[in-house]
């Protein structure tokens, strides 16, 4: 959506709460939180961050749910609101806090298949990176690698996941040690990111990897620069993909 849409969207959110935002909790009970959410999620989306951080706020402490909430009163985003604030946190690079509200969502988190587990712990795992938490961060995407059968993660996915590890390899301070790990890494799950070679264009994936080759050569990390550069898919390939796709269409 554009920002004019965004605003648009705005507007009745606005009025709602203005005109029954003093009493919502007690004529609605926490449900009326929605209405903070989604405008948290369209001031997000404008890149108003401390405003959707407030709006988000508001969703998850004025109304919380409660042990004796009627369940058609409860909040149904509730627990995706402090998730939010996650989000919102970490694009404002304010990682600490980014990570303060991954952990209680993690502790609490939303019923399974009403956000995208995945993502979420790509999003964790970067801002463990940030913080000086490598480790922790690698763990949480590992998990991802070792996930199997139905809910397994999509091959581009896992190269997402696999890219923000590389970030971290390739800016290890220790730059013998950071290869030696994603050499380790590649050669025990190569096999999981098999992305065709399509996706691997529309999805940036080159960019990211010829910035990460680079990166790594800087970082006097030569031989991963060079099996960086090999993860890419050709304009040839790409090309083959989609011809591929298009005969599939006849």
């Amino acid at each position: 959506m554009e920002n004019a849409e965004w605003e648009k969207a705005l507007k009745p959110l606005d009025i709602l709460i203005k005109e029954y935002g003093e009493e919502a909790l007690e004529d609605y009970g926490p449900m009326f939180g929605v209405m903070h959410y989604r405008r948290g999620f369209c001031l997000k989306n404008l890149r108003k961050f401390d405003e959707a951080l407030a709006a988000y706020e508001i969703c998850n402490t004025q109304f919380a749910n409660k042990p004796d909430t009627p369940a058609a009163k409860k909040n149904p985003v509730f627990e995706l609101s402090r998730l939010e604030m996650g989000i919102v946190n970490q694009a404002k690079g304010d990682f600490a806090a980014a990570i303060g509200h991954y952990e209680a969502f993690a502790a609490a988190p939303a019923p399974a298949g009403s956000y995208d587990d995945t993502a979420f712990r790509i999003q964790a795992a970067s801002c463990y990176a940030k913080t000086g938490k490598p480790e922790r961060g690698r763990q949480l995407i590992e998990q991802l690698f070792k996930t199997t059968g139905p809910t397994a993660p999509k091959p581009d996915a896992l190269m997402r996941a696999l890219l923000t590890l590389t970030e971290q390899w390739t800016s290890a301070p220790d730059p013998v040690a950071g290869a030696a790990e994603a050499h380790q890494f590649l050669d025990q799950y190569g096999s999981k990111f098999a992305v065709s070679a399509f996706d691997m264009q529309r999805f940036e994936f080159n960019n990211r990897l010829i910035a990460l080759a680079r990166q790594a050569t800087e970082n006097r990390q030569l031989t991963l620069a060079i099996r960086l550069i090999g993860l890419m898919a050709s304009s040839a390939d790409v090309l083959q993909d989609l011809q591929t796709r298009a005969q599939r269409l006849l």
